[in-house]
């Protein structure tokens, strides 16, 4: 018999398992868009959706800004994607009330790697927000982690994660955290082993979902929680965008 991972009793999850926008209102009554895509092109065109007045946070999915870019290239194609970030900071001016979170790479000087980020970008203006901290295997040796988790140590009451961050978060969440958000490309091959056949990709990476949502709800200052996801070429899983809520 296999035995499957179950949600906490305590929580409510609502799954959106397809591209395009998704909405959501947070414990606070802050509204919040998910723009669930599989290409910067796609992603782009979802933009051309949101209601002309909005004002909250809209998320995307993990490097969204390089879906047509392998990994190892990002240092290379450095140009490309700070057109692409110059382009969404064009865009937001459109909507000068809304605050896009943004999954790209993000180039330093003193690094030879970018970190993988999330960027905040408002009204033509962009500051990094988070940098990811434990890394895949494929992201090993193309990107820096984070050094430091002072960032999800800050007193904010919402808190941004980029994908597996999420799954090491409660340890470091500030106890004023009440709602998190994550950028993910959830169904990226992991850590493997020789002599283990994982299961099938829908059983595998819904699981593991639901096991990073269990343990990020243990830190009990958290009350909702928004996964925004695209899913890699490397699987036909469906995006794992999901809501999820303590049950009152």
């Amino acid at each position: 018999m296999i035995f499957r991972t179950m949600p906490r009793p305590d929580l409510e999850i609502t799954w959106y398992r397809q591209n395009g926008l998704f909405n959501f209102t947070n414990s606070d009554d802050k509204p919040v868009i998910g723009i669930s895509a599989q290409t910067w092109e796609d992603y782009l065109n979802h933009i051309e959706n949101l209601p002309s007045k909005f004002s909250g946070q809209v998320i995307s999915p993990e490097l969204i800004t390089i879906t047509d870019i392998p990994l190892e290239k990002a240092t290379r194609f450095q140009r490309e994607i700070s057109r692409r970030i110059l382009q969404l900071c064009e865009l937001s001016r459109d909507l000068p009330n809304a605050d896009f979170m943004v999954g790209t790479p993000s180039f330093y000087d003193d690094t030879e790697l970018p970190y993988n980020t999330l960027l905040k970008i408002t009204n033509g203006q962009y500051k990094t927000n988070v940098r990811k901290w434990l890394l895949t295997p494929s992201e090993e040796g193309n990107f820096w982690p984070a050094l430091t988790t002072q960032a999800l140590q800050q007193p904010y009451s919402t808190q941004s994660l980029i994908c597996a961050d999420m799954i090491v978060a409660p340890s470091f969440l500030h106890e004023d955290t009440r709602h998190v958000q994550v950028s993910a490309c959830w169904a990226t091959p992991g850590f493997s082993h020789p002599n283990y056949q994982p299961p099938p990709d829908e059983e595998r990476y819904t699981d593991a979902m639901i096991y990073a949502i269990n343990q990020l709800f243990t830190a009990h200052s958290v009350q909702d929680l928004v996964v925004v996801d695209r899913a890699p070429p490397t699987t036909e899983v469906p995006p794992l965008n999901c809501v999820v809520q303590r049950k009152i």
